[in-house]
């Protein structure tokens, strides 16, 4: 009992400690709040944005998942008889491919998300500011998309690795 009171005074004395060091941030942040919901009033579809990249990436998790089980299942002999480096690279691998799929998954929401409040700031809201950012994403970013998630994904995947040895 002692322990958990410990515990819990640190904690409040935590809260206090942060809550006295940026309570000047407040009124920014309140400022923060508003700004971005007044554009997420004026593009609501951002929510259907969000719910469609959970998702595909949900969608791309349960397909990772069922072929590196089926995977594993068909080679599982191989795999079992296969030299520690070998498996470290399998495991790289898959880490690689999972991690990557879903961070692009990730980053089209959020190269979406910043070209509307990119056209809102620069006052370019003729049209609809959320389809034309989501082609752009979909398209002439695709490929930085790619790229970027890929460099993230391989530093992760080594990271899995580093861990798991």
């Amino acid at each position: 009992a002692l322990v958990g009171l410990l515990f819990i005074a640190i904690g409040a004395l935590s809260l206090m400690c942060v809550f006295c060091c940026y309570r000047h941030l407040i009124p920014f942040m309140i400022k923060v709040v508003e700004t971005v919901a007044s554009v997420m009033k004026e593009n609501p579809m951002m929510l259907a944005v969000s719910l469609l990249g959970s998702i595909i990436g949900l969608t791309w998790s349960i397909a990772c998942g069922l072929a590196f089980a089926g995977a594993y299942i068909t080679y599982q002999d191989s795999i079992k008889d296969s030299s520690r480096a070998e498996q470290y690279g399998l495991y790289f691998v898959a880490v690689l491919i999972f991690v990557w799929g879903a961070q692009v998954a990730y980053n089209v929401c959020h190269v979406t998300y910043c070209g509307v409040f990119g056209r809102w700031y620069y006052g370019v809201t003729q049209g609809a500011a959320l389809r034309k950012s989501l082609m752009v994403a979909l398209t002439t970013s695709f490929g930085s998309i790619c790229f970027g998630s890929f460099l993230v994904a391989l530093i992760r995947a080594l990271e899995a690795v580093v861990r798991q040895a």
